[in-house]
Order: structure tokens, then C-alpha cells, then sequence
């Protein structure tokens, strides 16, 4: 059963790495959350607002965005569902695309692939994902990111179109609201020592102030919203690498791992060891 926009969700509570069929129909409100969002139409299209802009997905063409820009579906064809991919920001930040692919986004626009001299079956791509993000599999659901940051980078460096948004070069990170560039800041810093301070320094706020703010618009502090992108960053290298406890805690942000150890458990309630024989079990 296609997905369907909940009226009543939370603005900027993530849905998380997935890839799903959604159906058409159109949003009473606009929706945010800090995710980097897929969109493919095989049949149709879609016409979202984004930022009082009008911007048409065209059938049968990959289009990426920003998700916490404010973005609200007003027109549909009414063909079979569309698929939908989102991938956290900070997953998104880590797969390194080139700059101006990445700024592009940043500014609001719509970033749709262009018309390559080879054929694409995005369909069967796309469903793949589905199946294997929604097996219950770590492995294939990891299997198919790294498909999608592939198909990603093909993106990025074939030609694309940019729709909507506001493509002046003056446009910069520090113009867009406190608590986006809040979450942009943490998203491209996390593994390295930053504090509540530290993010209340990039937007010139107080830290009880900016913490405030954050929360209010996320639901969880910015400490909180620091440790979920550490941990998660945790649990990737735990599915899909050999690398020793010790040294995931390193690379996770984490200077010590008696306090890796805390976090990681508080999170889900298994250390990362038991998480680690969780996700290896049943992987071929």
C-alpha cells in the first residue's frame, strides 16, 4: 500500500534512510525534514511548492532536493504511486559530491537529470531499492545506498537541469533560517568536537537560546540532535565494516569509549557489540 502525507506529522521529524512508493495526492500543509529527498515519477508528474515557487517533476526523471526546505505537493496526474527516497543529511554530506551539485540543493533548487545518451530502467532501480530497504535486511538496505550515492554521483557529474529556488551565486548557507543552518552545521561537524557552544557561535545566539529554538523546531536538544548523528554515523561502520569498537568510537566523534559505550547503549538498549552480531546475523 503507497504511503500517503500525514497532515498531522511534525515539521522536521526524519523518516530516516528509505525508499517507498508513495501515491499521489496533494498536501493541505507543507512538509520539513532534514533529509536530502529522491523523487522518481514513471508515470505522470507532480507539481510541488517549494519556497512559493512552482516546480514540475517530470515523468520518468530522477529529481533530488533539500527536504527542509518547505515543500508542498499541489498538483498530481493521476497515474500509479511515485517513489520516494530520503537519505539524512549527514549520510548525504559524507558521500563528498562535488560542490556546486551540493550548494545547488542547499539554495532551494530542484536538481533534475538531464537526457543521457544510454537508457536508464529507473522503474526496476527504484523498486529495487524498495525491496531491499524494506526487507529487514542491514545488508541490503546498505547494499542499495551504495547503489543510490553511485547513482548519485552519476548525477552530479552528468549534465542536469536546476528548477526553482534561488540560484544567485550570492545566495550562501548563512542566509537561510537559524535552526536550518543549526542542523547544516551539526550535519557537516559532528565527528569532530562540537558543543551546544560551539554551533550557538555560528549563528550568534546564546547557547540557551539557540538550544531553545532547536528544540522547539526538532524536538530534542542540539547535545541530543549531536549524539543521534554520531550514533548513527556508529551503527553504519558497525554493519559494514571489521573496524574495532574502539576505533568506531574514534571515528564517531567520541574521545572516549566508556562514553561511546553510554550513548550507543542509551539509543537502542544494545552495546555495540550485541548490535554488531544483530545485524550479521542472517547477512550472506
Amino acid at each position: 500500500m503507497p504511503h500517503k502525507f500525514d497532515e498531522n506529522r511534525k515539521n522536521f521529524y526524519p523518516y530516516g534512510i528509505t525508499c517507498e512508493l508513495w501515491s499521489k495526492s496533494k498536501m493541505l500543509k507543507p512538509d520539513r525534514h532534514n533529509e536530502i529527498e529522491v523523487n522518481f515519477i514513471p508515470n505522470g508528474s507532480i507539481t510541488y511548492l517549494i519556497r512559493n515557487k512552482m516546480v514540475t517533476i517530470p515523468e520518468n526523471k530522477i529529481a533530488v532536493f533539500w527536504a527542509l526546505t518547505p515543500h508542498q505537493i499541489i498538483e498530481t496526474s493521476d497515474e500509479p504511486p511515485y517513489y520516494v527516497c530520503t537519505i539524512p543529511f549527514n549520510i548525504f554530506l559524507n558521500w563528498q559530491l562535488p560542490k556546486d551539485f551540493v550548494e545547488t540543493l542547499f539554495k532551494g533548487s530542484v536538481i533534475v537529470e538531464g537526457d543521457f545518451s544510454y537508457e536508464n530502467n529507473h522503474a526496476l532501480l527504484f523498486e529495487s531499492w524498495r525491496r531491499d530497504m524494506e526487507s529487514g535486511s542491514e545488508k541490503l538496505k546498505n547494499i542499495a545506498l551504495l547503489e543510490l550515492n553511485a547513482r548519485m554521483q552519476r548525477l552530479a557529474h552528468h549534465h542536469y537541469q536546476v528548477i526553482g529556488g534561488d540560484t544567485s551565486p550570492e545566495v550562501q548557507l548563512d542566509k537561510i533560517q537559524v535552526v536550518e543552518r543549526i542542523a547544516a552545521f551539526i550535519s557537516n561537524n559532528y565527528l569532530k568536537d562540537v558543543k551546544g557552544k560551539d554551533v550557538a557561535e555560528v549563528v550568534n545566539l546564546h547557547p540557551d537560546y539557540a538550544n531553545k529554538i532547536f528544540k522547539k523546531a526538532f524536538g530534542i536538544t542540539i547535545k541530543e540532535y549531536i549524539t543521534s548523528q554520531r550514533i548513527s554515523h556508529a551503527k553504519r561502520l558497525l554493519s559494514t565494516t571489521e573496524k574495532k569498537i574502539s576505533t568506531i568510537a574514534f571515528e564517531s566523534g567520541y574521545n572516549s569509549l566508556s562514553r561511546f559505550n553510554a550513548a550507543f547503549q542509551q539509543d537502542g538498549g544494545l552495546t555495540p557489540n550485541q548490535y554488531r552480531k544483530q545485524q550479521k546475523h542472517g547477512f550472506f
